[in-house]
């Protein structure tokens, strides 16, 4: 293989999310260490890629809306399918964190035509709390901070503190991938893995809405464990091996 065809074929594992690190790359090429890195230093180079201790994220031209408005499009008759199944396991009255994740997004979208009068939404999203203006039986709470314009969400290094007051009966959440052996993967920012985490602390109940095509794949960050993994709802493709492994491991599954 070329090295400008194997530069291309590295930009692609990455943009499919089947690889994310160094180590990872060596098992896919069969090449010499410092011929990969040197192909990795040349993209670095050209901008198409970052490194940060063994990782390798893919850096794409226009970040905002490649990250949020076409992954919205991604996948959004699974995602639909989830939000659907999802909105059944609120009720009136409920207190529910949101994290950014477009799945959440399209759950928002059936919580507006459901039956539902009253509901308190806590979320670090962007365009969440734009879906509820004329919702005046919702309450919204935003948690503020810095913007970050990459998968359109808000962190602060003071949202320990205030989220350590709040208690919220669920949290639904999706993510970038699913390891059977790594467990929730995801590569945003640490601080929009703490978010995640403190709202998943401060709920009675969390709840996973993955679709099939996030399984078996990796990411930068593990930050929940399959054994922490108490629900996930998913879409009639999952792979029934994948469903086998996931009952085994006592997560409830719903397709």
């Amino acid at each position: 293989m070329l090295p400008k065809d194997r530069r291309s074929k590295i930009l692609k594992l990455l943009e499919e999310q089947t690889v994310s690190g160094i180590r990872e790359l060596f098992g896919v090429f069969n090449v010499s260490i410092p011929t990969l890195y040197k192909d990795l230093e040349i993209l670095e180079r050209e901008k198409k890629i970052s490194r940060s201790y063994g990782a390798i994220q893919l850096i794409r031209e226009d970040k905002f809306r490649h990250s949020f408005f076409s992954r919205l499009k991604m996948e959004k008759d699974k995602k639909r399918h989830i939000a659907r199944s999802a909105v059944s396991f609120i009720q009136s009255g409920d207190t529910i964190f949101l994290d950014s994740s477009t799945t959440t997004f399209y759950l928002c979208d059936e919580l507006k035509k459901s039956s539902i009068q009253s509901l308190t939404i806590i979320t670090n999203s962007l365009f969440i709390p734009q879906e509820f203006i004329m919702h005046a039986n919702y309450r919204i709470i935003q948690t503020g901070g810095m913007l970050d314009r990459d998968i359109g969400c808000f962190h602060s290094q003071d949202i320990e503190s205030y989220l350590s007051r709040i208690h919220g009966n669920k949290f639904f959440f999706s993510a970038q991938a699913v390891s059977t052996e790594k467990g929730i993967l995801d590569s945003y920012q640490p601080e929009e893995i703490k978010i995640k985490q403190l709202f998943l602390a401060n709920a009675d109940e969390s709840i996973a809405l993955l679709d099939s095509t996030k399984f078996n794949k990796t990411g930068t960050i593990n930050w929940l464990a399959i054994e922490d993994l108490k629900m996930i709802i998913t879409d009639k493709e999952l792979d029934s091996a994948v469903q086998k492994y996931m009952r085994e491991k006592g997560v409830r599954l719903f397709t």
